[in-house]
């Protein structure tokens, strides 16, 4: 039986017209979401430059009188932005791009081999050498690590 071929073009163009909204609000409920994860980011953002005036604010006259001596030593002064820089920047930047192109199970392994690599470090620059309960603990935590299998999504 042959379809009325103006009801058959109406229905197509009624399909047609439902698979278009039907993307058009698949789109916006996709940015929405984007964009409350984009507002997420920067409220975090806000928050922690917030909290990081405060902590300005408050260990600034704490702190200003012992390094009164060394604000006059260029030396001590760029020796102290190298210890910024090399302990807290760089390993921030190398773990936010690593955190951005490695899959979760592998940034978690990097992450818990980091107190091994400290205790390493400690040991061969320091002369550190750890008891044998830090031992443990730092194998402990990459052991964890290690075998840990996320579950599988239902």
């Amino acid at each position: 039986m042959n379809a009325d071929p103006q009801l058959r073009e109406r229905l197509e163009r009624a399909a047609a017209h439902v698979r278009i909204d039907t993307q058009r609000r698949l789109d916006e409920i996709h940015g929405s979401a984007r964009r409350r994860q984009r507002m997420r980011r920067v409220a975090t953002l806000v928050v922690a430059s917030a909290l990081g005036l405060v902590a300005v604010v408050v260990a600034t006259p704490i702190g200003l009188w012992a390094a009164a001596p060394a604000l006059g030593d260029p030396v001590a002064l760029l020796a102290g932005v190298g210890v910024g820089v090399t302990s807290s920047v760089i390993p921030y930047v190398t773990d936010q791009m690593a955190m951005s192109r490695v899959k979760r199970s592998t940034y978690a392994l990097l992450v818990s081999l980091l107190p091994a690599t400290a205790t390493v470090i400690g040991i061969v620059v320091l002369a550190q050498i750890p008891s044998a309960i830090e031992v443990v603990g730092v194998t402990l935590v990459v052991g964890a690590v290690a075998v840990h299998r996320e579950r599988e999504a239902r």
